[in-house]
């Protein structure tokens, strides 16, 4: 008869024993292996002398890290946010350790200088035979509301068309326009270029390789609208 008392892994060779008993002795380490469950810094782009938020949710103690560094990084609790300033455009690096894996999650902050060039713009489409035309919006948690669009450049052998709140701009090719300098960068933008009398939506489409954008030199102003 089998003494119960021994237990069932008593039946089991000795090799496949110990791995029982390995497995046993993982199993309360992987319950606390390291997690970041949310990570965020916002804004992305700020203007000189702007503080950004970070949040983050963790499964234990993390470490934030940021180059070029900044003061308030360092140690923190599993679960917190904090104000930091950078000076300059700085990565900052949250890390959570683990016995097993760490885990370990980055941010990019863009602090926009005296002024700063950024590609706008994003996928086209021919949802009006007569314009190809592409959208899209910077969320105002994304960036300062005193950036502005203080030009905006058209590369492209054809017009385009701009649109943002009540502006709507013609910019002829290889020119550029400062009709929006008053407005912040925030919020829903439309570029769309017409399609010509020899030529199908589809074919513009491919003309401009199925995207449009616009360079876009920004700076900081003065907030808009009472924003701060």
């Amino acid at each position: 008869m089998i003494d119960a008392r021994r237990g069932a892994c008593s039946l089991l060779p000795l090799h496949d024993r110990l791995l029982v008993v390995a497995m046993l002795c993982i199993t309360p380490w992987m319950s606390g292996c390291a997690q970041i469950k949310s990570f965020s810094v916002a804004p992305s782009t700020i203007c000189s002398g702007e503080t950004v938020e970070i949040n983050w949710k963790a499964s234990g103690k993390v470490t934030l890290q940021a180059s070029p560094p900044v003061a308030g990084e360092g140690e923190g609790p599993a679960e917190g946010r904090r104000s930091v300033a950078p000076e300059r455009s700085t990565r900052f690096t949250l890390k959570v350790p683990g016995v097993l894996k760490s885990d370990q999650r980055e941010w990019d902050v863009q602090v926009i200088p005296s002024q700063s060039a950024r590609l706008l713009g994003g996928i086209a489409r021919c949802d009006d035979a007569r314009f190809v035309t592409t959208s899209f919006t910077i969320e105002q948690k994304d960036t300062s509301a005193r950036t502005r669009a203080v030009s905006i450049a058209n590369h492209y052998q054809r017009r385009l068309l701009v649109r943002k709140d009540a502006i709507e701009v013609e910019i002829p090719p290889n020119s550029a326009t400062d009709r929006f300098k008053a407005l912040s960068l925030a919020g829903s933008w439309i570029i769309r270029t017409p399609v010509a009398q020899n030529e199908t939506c589809d074919t513009a489409l491919e003309a401009v390789r199925a995207r449009l954008t616009i360079t876009t030199q920004m700076s900081c102003g003065e907030s808009v609208h009472g924003s701060p």
